[in-house]
């Protein structure tokens, strides 16, 4: 899975680049034909804020199903972390939803007398 990585009101530096990279392809292994995870980092300068000053937001589909994650945190390196949890826990949840849904019987079987 490939990372598109940009800011809003905010820049995003090379470190931060690189670990949003690695640990989205980490979490593309879990799905194994997924496709790009648009991240977006966004700052807010709003007192009224108290959930934390960045906000991240991690959107891709897969196999048709759009998982999106958003998060806060006080820093860019903790609300990435806490979207990241989220984010691997909802593919995890999705494709063993697709594994139940293709091992179900295709027809009954008669019961014996």
């Amino acid at each position: 899975m490939h990372a598109r990585v940009h800011g809003k009101n905010m820049h995003v530096d090379d470190d931060l680049r690189e670990l949003v990279t690695e640990k989205i392809e980490n979490a593309g292994r879990i799905w194994g034909d997924a496709g790009t995870a648009d991240v977006e980092f966004t700052a807010s300068n709003n007192p009224r804020n108290s959930d934390g000053k960045y906000r991240v937001e991690i959107t891709t589909s897969v196999s048709g199903h759009l998982v999106r994650v958003e998060s806060n945190g006080h820093d860019e390196r903790t609300a990435f972390d806490r979207s990241m949890d989220v984010f691997e826990r909802q593919l995890r949840r999705l494709k063993e939803r697709t594994i139940q849904r293709s091992r179900t019987a295709n027809k009954r079987l008669n019961p014996t007398p």
